[in-house]
């Protein structure tokens, strides 16, 4: 009888807050207690939440968690796997109309994705592509819903395309994954799901990025989640 490989279970940090605060000496040191506490619980890795900031000063943030990383090994915690989670935001949209919002977008989830190779991470997931829990204004200033919202999709799909795959680009040279959640929340139940995911599938990444479509609760009653692995 062929024996079954242990499966490899990761906890995620959300659980305890949405940002580590690594530039703080004494919440790094909980974090370190929290993973220490995981990993003699059985948990191969554990998922890190990487705020959003205002970007001022990426290169002191990277330190900060890299300081993370450090004080985690000295800790005994270096075969802790770790993979980030990390959101597109309003002011950091790599979908927006504005070229130079676009620009600073694709800087922010630059400095994310370095984040992560610093703390030795394996994948950057989240909502990369649509920021977290924002939904798009139609020329009349008023949200979108419904199928103006989904003819919209398309536009910002091409607006994103070459920032997405500068990131993959970029990702690819640090050995980090992509794991693209395409939306927090999608109205019109599943086949709204399947439209979104089939465009996003379709923005050019490099051939060598595998890119993880992960899909969550798509109706408030009835979760459901869609993987999809894509080696190009």
């Amino acid at each position: 009888m062929t024996p079954h490989p242990t499966p490899d279970f990761y906890l995620s940090l959300f659980l305890f807050c949405d940002d580590l605060q690594p530039q703080d000496q004494g919440a790094r040191q909980q974090t370190v207690w929290r993973v220490q506490q995981l990993q003699a619980m059985g948990y191969r890795g554990v998922e890190i939440p990487i705020a959003a900031t205002d970007l001022q000063d990426p290169r002191q943030e990277l330190e900060h968690y890299r300081l993370l990383r450090q004080e985690l090994d000295a800790a005994g915690c270096a075969e802790v796997a770790i993979t980030t989670n990390v959101a597109a935001t309003a002011r950091f949209d790599p979908t927006a109309e504005s070229g130079e919002q676009r620009r600073q977008a694709l800087a922010y989830l630059r400095s994310r994705v370095e984040i992560t190779a610093a703390l030795r991470g394996t994948v950057m997931m989240g909502p990369l592509v649509f920021p977290y829990a924002q939904r798009p204004l139609g020329a009349d200033g008023a949200l979108l819903w419904s199928d103006a919202l989904q003819a919209s999709w398309p536009r910002a799909c091409d607006r994103a395309r070459a920032g997405l795959e500068a990131l993959a680009q970029q990702a690819s040279e640090l050995q980090v994954k992509l794991a693209i959640e395409p939306m927090a929340s999608v109205p019109g139940g599943s086949r709204s799901v399947v439209r979104l995911v089939r465009l996003v599938i379709a923005l050019p990444f490099q051939p060598n990025v595998k890119i993880w479509l992960v899909q969550k609760s798509v109706t408030k009653y009835r979760p459901w989640k869609l993987h999809s692995a894509l080696p190009r």
